[in-house]
């Protein structure tokens, strides 16, 4: 069986995201998970959650262009995924949320 932590670097991967040991490990305990617990079903949710908050973060990644080398990130893609995910989890959708008009009449 995989360990949470190689699930996550696993779905990571999917996506073509390389993290680093450091960055896997603070996404673990950010969200008080243990990374060599035995991935079970009942952990999908945590993995997408983690996922989910991730993809603002790579939203932002630079295309690089450097000689005759170019990377150039897939970008609408990722929002669709990120976009599914919310829906999913039923969680905040940051590219998406209104503005909140709050009364502030009685202020006056």
């Amino acid at each position: 069986m995989a360990t949470i932590r190689e699930v996550l670097v696993d779905r990571f991967s999917e996506l073509d995201v390389e993290l680093s040991a450091v960055k896997v490990e603070t996404l673990l305990t950010d969200s008080d998970l243990n990374g060599d617990a035995t991935y079970s079903k009942g952990r999908k949710k945590d993995i997408d959650l983690i996922i989910a908050h991730y993809i603002p973060v790579l939203l932002n990644r630079a295309d690089v262009t450097e000689g005759g080398f170019s990377v150039k990130y897939d970008r609408n893609s990722l929002l669709t995924y990120y976009n599914y995910l919310c829906a999913q989890l039923e969680i905040e959708n940051v590219f998406t949320a209104a503005p909140v008009v709050q009364d502030r009449s009685k202020l006056w």
